[in-house]
């Protein structure tokens, strides 16, 4: 377990990572394709910011271009767990990242 300060134990099996990156979410089952920004990923989570107002339970998958033709894109099956709206305009999403392809 990750442990921050003294008197703080991180609950989490592994450690969120901050992302600032690009994505492309397709709604499986409708096709719809829309885009997104990256806020931070783990081994089995991922938060990321749309214009897209989606329903719990959803499932997408998504697709993180890099930055460099030395790393290959990054592309998930991800349920939607949670959907809250953001103050500037949009919408946070958290998600469970079910399979990594």
């Amino acid at each position: 377990m990750l442990r921050v300060g003294s008197n703080y134990r991180e609950k989490r099996d592994y450690a969120r990572m901050a992302i600032d990156a690009e994505l492309s979410c397709t709604l499986l089952g409708e096709g719809k394709t829309f885009s997104g920004k990256g806020r931070n990923i783990s081994h089995s989570g991922i938060q990321f910011e749309t214009d897209n107002l989606l329903t719990p339970g959803a499932a997408l998958e998504i697709t993180i271009d890099s930055q460099s033709n030395k790393i290959m894109p990054m592309t998930a099956t991800v349920n939607v767990l949670r959907v809250e709206p953001v103050e500037s305009s949009g919408f946070r999403v958290a998600g469970r990242i079910v399979e990594f392809k």
